[in-house]
């Protein structure tokens, strides 16, 4: 049935969601964190929400503070101005990131100070600017001073050098003091930018190309499964949907992971990699369940050479349920004629449901057999001394 096949489709979806939300919140370090006071005291008030703009030791700064939205998390940050040929991110390194690293999924920058590398995972695709850039140890030593004092995400774009907290909660009584020695932080991170020659990736042979390749197949593999599931559930609809999705598991997914093997190659040898991995790996887990319920519904039915079955029987029952935004799925029940199934139930449009007498009304449902075995909906046509319906 239709709504068993989206029901199993959403429960695994649901399930890889919350899992890859976790990984990803793990990847990104996001913790929650009030930001600390400096010692000796400073300036204390409740900081108040959206962005501002300030000078602090010659150095002009912006940032913000943005409480949680609907899709974004709250947030801290501080931002001055840094013009450069590369750009990198910073967070704290983390056991996934060590696993991907021992792999050879994903390759990472060393800096040869064994605590900073071990601290911290440098996301980068400009090797020889980023490379030069930690190479300092005064570098080094800022990057674990404003990490040290609340800041896990600091990142450089090529136009400025940021400092991040996200989620973020200030309490009543924030030191304003810690925004000023940021800022004066990051100032000191933006002196004597390395001019690295033109910037290149781990890997010379155009990864570009290969992530857009990575990416795109199991995404146009989701749109032709959508295509496809529509489809089905409009032509070729098997009676026994739950049971017929789970049976397009037991190819789907090991045909998914045989062409993970193919984005792995495509993405590996970058530090973003296993980041990027790890989406292909939730979009393709979509996308081949999609598919292969799609196209072996459209199978089942399409070359189902079988001749028609007509069953003669009464309606038992109706009834609707409330959809999303109010609005109403009817249908009507009839007792099976499969051994081992009591009921029947098909959906049907309001006017048919007008007609249906529980008891009384009698019901021609036309099936043919499936050319995978799962019997399918052809059509019914409902016989009352009101009128006949079709579909």
């Amino acid at each position: 049935m239709k709504i068993a096949y989206f029901l199993l489709v959403l429960i695994i979806m649901t399930g890889v969601i919350a899992l890859v939300a976790y990984v990803i919140k793990l990847l990104n370090r996001k913790k929650t964190a009030s930001a600390p006071g400096i010692p000796g005291g400073g300036q204390t008030e409740e900081l108040t929400e959206g962005g501002w703009r300030g000078q602090h030791q010659g150095i002009n700064y912006r940032g913000g503070y943005y409480r949680r939205g609907r899709n974004r998390p709250s947030s801290l940050e501080v931002v001055v101005d840094c013009s450069s040929p590369g750009s990198f991110k910073i967070t704290k390194e983390i056991w996934l990131d060590r696993f991907f690293k021992k792999l050879g999924l994903c390759c990472e920058i060393s800096t040869g100070d064994e605590a900073f590398d071990k601290k911290f995972f440098i996301t980068t695709n400009t090797v020889n600017f980023t490379g030069l850039f930690f190479s300092s140890a005064q570098k080094r030593s800022l990057m674990n001073e404003i990490y040290d004092k609340g800041f896990k995400e600091i990142s450089h774009d090529g136009k400025v050098m940021r400092a991040k907290i996200s989620p973020f909660s200030p309490g009543k009584n924030f030191d304003m003091n810690l925004i000023r020695e940021i800022a004066a932080l990051l100032g000191q991170l933006a002196k004597n930018m390395p001019a690295a020659p033109a910037p290149r990736s781990f890997d010379k042979t155009g990864w570009k190309a290969k992530r857009i390749i990575a990416f795109a197949v199991p995404v146009f593999l989701q749109i032709i499964g959508v295509i496809a599931i529509f489809t089905g559930l409009t032509d070729y609809k098997p009676l026994d949907g739950f049971k017929f999705a789970l049976s397009t598991l037991k190819f789907s997914i090991p045909i998914m992971i045989i062409y993970l093997w193919l984005p792995m190659r495509l993405l590996k040898g970058r530090s973003s990699s296993h980041r990027e991995f790890l989406i292909v790996v939730f979009i393709s887990l979509v996308a081949f369940i999609s598919a292969g319920g799609g196209f072996s519904m459209l199978l089942n039915g399409k070359l189902d050479k079988a001749a028609l079955v007509d069953h003669h029987t009464v309606v038992v029952s109706k009834d609707y349920s409330i959809a999303r935004r109010g609005s109403k799925i009817y249908y009507f029940r009839v007792n099976s004629w499969r051994e081992g199934v009591d009921i029947e139930s098909f959906r049907i449009p309001y006017r048919d449901y007008r007609k249906v007498v529980p008891g009384k009304t009698e019901v021609t449902i036309t099936t043919k057999p499936g050319w995978l075995g799962y019997e399918w909906l052809v059509h019914y046509k409902l016989h009352s001394p009101r009128g006949a319906g079709s579909q």
